[in-house]
């Protein structure tokens, strides 16, 4: 690298939405104290989730 482009600043950003992660891994492990509610609640919990922080981002509240 040059110098000229380490004064740079560098900036990087991951889509952890369910690109990185399995955003429904903890299903298995609810399933033992949810029973058969487990999809729905996963769901929920992930339509919550995303609604919330594209809320978060319109507000700029971080």
């Amino acid at each position: 690298m040059t110098e000229e482009l380490l004064d740079k600043p560098v900036t990087l950003a991951f889509d952890v939405y369910g690109t990185l992660i399995d955003t429904h891994g903890v299903v298995v492990a609810l399933e033992k104290h949810l029973g058969l509610k487990v999809p729905d609640f996963s769901r929920t919990w992930r339509e919550k989730q995303l609604e919330y922080s594209f809320r978060r981002g319109l507000m700029q509240n971080y």
